[in-house]
């Protein structure tokens, strides 16, 4: 069929869909670019999403999807089953974005999945563990949040173990936290699943994201950075400074609000694909919305994004050492014992940095050294 024999593809789809709608796994049919070995074709498309591709010859006549409709080509799509988004309620393993904070407490988002020093944890804001500045050292860290009846004999999943650093004396850097996890985590993000594992400088004019317990998924842009707040924490704490922070231009809270503080905040890409981490709520008026720097979260707390890969390096020239440092100046084997056997972790590139986390011996005239990548 001639390309302008065809009906435009809004009216083939409407009136292929209810007939789309009642196959076998499918979950919903659009308009998009057919994707083709990964790649955009560029070319409109009947999409069709499933919760299982399958190949012709698995199905019967009356579920297969044609490859044409009315001289559109159609494209199937595996997905998750779509559910309705509920970060409020109990969820394990452990995600980020969803409601957590302290015993006795009222809400708040633990923002990230992470690791510090080999242990997993979760990433949220001080005020969220010790509020007002009282030290609640030792308490209870709840998913959910008490607010959305978390329940400390029920749903605890980590011990609060930092005490406060948030001053009243001096400008700080953060409102950050790290909780070690006693129950199963993941590097994910809630409703979002895998995301880019990269930290992003903020510029004006960035499109983000942020994904909270309060008001689930918003967007906006960046309208101001390098700039040093101040807020009324009360109790103990009183007016504290806070820089460097940025702003999001809010209408009435509607991208940042009460129980939104601990969210991460990520940078999008022109097509609204996640770029990487970009900062964390922490503070709100009706019209703007307060971020921290994710770089200083970064250095300040020593956290990593992916469990950091351990192994034991041989020492020789083929290392340059300085302090904790090492650099690699040739191809080298990252192992995962002190012994020449089949137990290569990786290979790492010449240049790659890592850290030293312990001695492993001598094995086959070899010294060996504990390596962490940084």
């Amino acid at each position: 069929m001639f390309n302008f024999f065809r009906q435009p593809i809004e009216k083939v789809k409407a009136k292929c869909e209810k007939e789309l709608l009642i196959k076998e796994d499918c979950l919903a049919v659009g308009i998009g670019n057919k994707i083709k070995n990964g790649v955009d074709t560029g070319k409109l498309a009947i999409c069709i999403f499933v919760k299982k591709k399958k190949p012709d010859y698995l199905l019967s006549p009356a579920a297969r999807i044609p490859k044409r409709i009315d001289g559109w080509q159609t494209d199937v799509i595996e997905t998750d089953e779509f559910l309705p988004m509920n970060n409020r309620q109990r969820i394990r393993p452990v995600q980020g974005s969803i409601s957590a904070k302290v015993e006795g407490g009222t809400s708040c988002t633990a923002g990230l999945v992470c690791w510090k020093n080999g242990v997993q944890g979760v990433l949220t804001n001080e005020h969220c563990l010790h509020t007002k500045g009282q030290n609640n050292t030792g308490k209870r860290y709840l998913q959910p949040s008490p607010i959305d009846l978390g329940s400390p004999e029920r749903d605890m999943i980590g011990i609060i173990n930092s005490s406060p650093i948030i001053r009243n004396d001096r400008v700080n850097r953060i409102d950050s936290a790290f909780v070690p996890l006693s129950v199963p985590g993941e590097e994910k993000i809630f409703g979002i699943g895998d995301y880019p594992k990269r930290w992003i400088e903020p510029k004006l004019g960035m499109r983000v994201m942020k994904i909270g317990r309060t008001t689930g998924r918003t967007e906006g842009v960046i309208s101001h950075i390098n700039i040093q707040a101040k807020s009324n924490f009360g109790g103990n704490l009183g007016l504290v400074k806070f820089f460097p922070t940025f702003f999001v231009r809010q209408t009435n809270f509607n991208v940042l609000a009460g129980g939104d503080s601990g969210s991460i905040v990520f940078a999008l890409n022109k097509d609204g694909s996640i770029a990487g981490i970009v900062g964390q709520g922490f503070l709100a008026s009706s019209t703007l919305a307060i971020f921290l720097y994710g770089l200083v979260i970064r250095d300040d707390l020593q956290i990593e994004l992916d469990k950091p890969e351990i192994g034991f390096l041989a020492l020789g020239k083929w290392l340059t050492i300085r302090n904790l440092e090492i650099t690699t100046n040739a191809r080298t084997n990252l192992r995962s014992s002190p012994e020449i056997e089949n137990n290569i972790i990786r290979i790492l590139p010449v240049g790659t940095k890592l850290e030293i986390t312990g001695i492993g011996g001598v094995s086959n005239n070899l010294f060996w050294i504990g390596v962490t990548i940084k």
